[in-house]
């Protein structure tokens, strides 16, 4: 029993030696071995996974990356009519407008059946193209004008004095030809110009039939003057 105590006695004093506690614990930290891991962590060179401040950082510039990818992209509202889109709808209507009393004035007037039956197709064709106008340029807030143009007028009101073949002869000139002249090359100049997609398509509908006119008013019989 002597021999037993004593051997206990030794370990004891050994582990007390050692630093650890008898009972098994891991030995207390030192005073100086805590700071390291403090200002280790507090500066973000630890190794340990999920520690290192500037990954913390990078993920969470990731996460909002992330969360602002996931966000609808707003609509782009669509780019408003030029000046020059604007003037040309007007212009267009002008037209229009001066077609339709040029023709209604062919179809009552006229001698020939072939000028009558013209006026008559202008008529139909230029209010159905003036209709889709109108689509056009309310979508865009512009008000048509509801009137012939002064200078287009005067070329109604002179024809307005004219009868039999002396009103065919200066219809199928003025408003048959010479006006569709400039009615074609103005549309073609548009439709080059414009970037208005709902516009766009009218022209490059409208134009054909305009180039139509001009071809089936030359194929009228050009009377000599009276």
């Amino acid at each position: 029993m002597k021999r037993l105590a004593g051997s206990v006695c030794c370990l004891a004093m050994l582990a007390l030696a050692a630093g650890c506690e008898p009972t098994g614990k891991p030995p207390k930290p030192k005073a100086g071995d805590v700071a390291p891991k403090a200002a280790e962590r507090a500066s973000g060179t630890s190794q340990a996974p999920g520690f290192n401040d500037g990954a913390v950082r990078a993920d969470a510039r990731a996460l909002r990356w992330v969360a602002d990818a996931a966000k609808p992209t707003p609509a782009i509202p669509a780019s408003p009519l030029s000046a020059a889109e604007r003037s040309f709808i007007n212009e267009a209507a002008g037209i229009g407008l001066y077609e339709v009393e040029g023709g209604q004035m062919a179809a009552a007037k006229g001698m020939q059946p072939a000028v009558r039956a013209f006026g008559t197709m202008l008529v139909s064709q230029h209010r159905a193209a003036h209709g889709e106008l109108q689509a056009v340029a309310r979508a865009n807030g512009i008000t048509l004008p509801i009137n012939v143009e002064a200078d287009k007028r005067s070329k109604l009101d002179r024809l307005a004095q004219l009868t039999g073949t002396a009103f065919d002869r200066e219809f199928v000139r003025v408003v048959g030809i010479a006006d569709h002249e400039a009615a074609v090359a103005r549309f073609t100049a548009a439709g080059r110009d414009v970037r208005d997609p709902s516009l766009k398509a009218w022209i490059d509908k409208t134009l054909p039939a305009l180039q139509a006119h001009l071809q089936e008013a030359r194929q009228l019989p050009m009377l000599p003057p009276g």
